[in-house]
């Protein structure tokens, strides 16, 4: 109601200024103000010509200059965005404000130190702002330079201690800096300021499983259902709740990630005790991989048709309504490679050298893929390792050719054989071991049980938890952990050692 109100004082107030550019047509005073006005109600093309008037009519004006750079921001123009705000700024060195919205700007452009200068520039004009400590430590943690970020937060919160993105992004960059304990702290005050905050009570989720706090965690977790970012398929069908339900078919859906959908396919089974019928919704590079799932009745890919379900859940709550802990989380290899496709590969594979599958990079549009995948050139020495020939399980590996030929570094590539994971899996099969960064490779070794050495980054995905070698959810995974941000050259030595011992173990 009082939203609609304001829409209709803006309104009025356009109409007000409108009669009064009829009769001043050129008081340029009178088109920032209806310009700013048009900005506020989302008329932006509108805003936009009556600012570019008054600009002709006085060029120095430098508010319209900044309320242009708004403007064409919010219309994607990032690059004309920004050298409005620039011209707003030489105009007015002086104010923080105009300051603040070029740097914004500039972020927009992801010229991210850029943007940091400008803030600094702007905090140093009102230090006793907490609106722009919290601008400038956004962009210090989108530049993921999350000790710096941390300490403006802090910063912004002394000023303005009800801040809840403050809060927010804070617990966010405390999580990425392998602190979960104090994030859950500040991701709490976040979602007591704003008890419908979506975006933390996602982040409060991910550093309370972090922690091994499940209990907490997936209850938090199923707050992703309320963030646009996250697509999940929506149906009229009532969510299970993970009662038992003997007489119902339950629709289970794949949601984010394939390595997601092999981590928590595990489940299936347990659910399917509770229920008459389980139809999986799944990746179409999964379908014949998941067929032989123990408790899947039916699999459906992209673009076939849905059977007729009674209740359906997406894959990732499942461990929510199952109450899965730590403790509980069944441990036994639940996926099999196809014995014919085995026997494919294990007359291909008959040498007595140690066989040794390898992934060096994931998706490369997953938003953490810069941190999560490392370089073909990173495993050189590696791959140099007497008596072991090295298989890739890439199924892109474009810059295989830029470390040596493939016959100096014992590396043979399958990868245009893989036409999905079913054949990635009766290659795994007949593996000794799988090194791999952190993809659905790595998930699906640990599920069909075989060896698996995961390079994960400083700050990894909630899954893998802090300071252990190992992980609940596959007995047969090591974790080689990076001790600094960036650092692959210390996770390599680390692996290049483990081999070593290895092989000796096995010889």
């Amino acid at each position: 109601m009082q939203a609609l109100q304001k829409n209709n004082e803006l309104i009025c107030a356009v109409q007000y200024l409108e009669k009064a550019h009829e009769l001043q047509p050129d008081n340029a005073d009178v088109l920032v103000n209806l310009g700013s006005l048009h900005l506020q109600l989302g008329y932006l093309r509108a805003a936009e010509s009556n600012l570019r008037k008054a600009l002709q009519i006085k060029p120095d004006e430098a508010s319209a200059y900044s309320l242009l750079g708004n403007v064409l921001k919010r219309l994607g123009k990032f690059a004309d965005a920004v050298a409005s705000h620039k011209q707003a700024v030489s105009l007015m060195p002086s104010s923080a404000e105009m300051r603040s919205n070029l740097a914004s700007a500039y972020l927009s452009l992801d010229k991210i130190d850029f943007a940091i200068e400008e803030y600094r520039k702007a905090v140093s004009m009102q230090p006793d702002s907490a609106e722009l400590h919290f601008n400038l430590a956004t962009a210090l943690q989108k530049g993921e330079r999350y000790e710096e970020a941390c300490s403006s937060f802090e910063t912004a919160l002394k000023l303005n201690p009800g801040h809840a993105r403050a809060n927010m992004n804070f617990g966010a960059s405390l999580r990425a800096l392998g602190k979960p304990g104090e994030a859950i702290v500040y991701l709490r005050r976040a979602t007591g300021i704003e008890p419908d905050y979506a975006d933390a009570h996602w982040n409060l989720a991910l550093a309370l499983l972090m922690s091994g706090d499940y209990h907490s965690g997936w209850k938090e977790y199923e707050w992703r259902l309320k963030i646009p970012d996250i697509p999940i398929r929506k149906f009229s069908q009532p969510l299970w709740d993970g009662s038992v339900q003997p007489d119902k078919t339950l629709l289970i859906h794949a949601e984010q990630g394939m390595g997601d959908t092999i981590q928590f396919v595990r489940f299936a089974t347990i659910a399917r005790t509770r229920v008459g019928r389980i139809i999986l919704y799944c990746h179409p590079p999964l379908r014949r991989l998941l067929s032989n799932v123990q408790g899947v009745d039916k699999i459906v890919t992209a673009g076939q048709p849905l059977p007729e379900f009674d209740i359906q859940l997406p894959l990732l709550s499942l461990p929510g309504v199952l109450e899965i802990t730590l403790e509980n989380i069944p441990r036994m290899p639940y996926l099999h490679a196809a014995g014919s496709l085995k026997d494919k590969w294990h007359s291909r594979l008959s040498s007595n050298k140690f066989k040794v599958g390898l992934v060096w990079a994931g998706n490369p549009i997953h938003k953490d893929d810069h941190n999560r995948s490392c370089k073909l050139s990173d495993f050189t020495r590696l791959l140099k390792t007497p008596e072991v020939i090295f298989y890739s399980l890439q199924r892109e590996n474009a810059d295989a050719s830029s470390i040596g030929r493939p016959e100096e570094l014992n590396l043979i590539d399958t990868g245009a054989e893989l036409t999905d994971f079913a054949d990635t899996a009766a290659l795994i099969a007949n593996l000794d071991l799988v090194i791999s960064v952190d993809t659905a490779a790595a998930h699906l070794a640990g599920a069909l049980g075989r060896s698996v050495w995961i390079l994960i980054p400083f700050a990894p995905d909630w899954r893998w938890m802090l300071a252990r070698a190992d992980t609940p959810w596959y007995p047969s995974m090591r974790i080689f952990r990076q001790s600094r941000a960036g650092d692959w050259e210390g996770v390599m030595a680390s692996v290049e050692e483990a081999l070593k011992e290895l092989k000796e173990l096995k010889s």
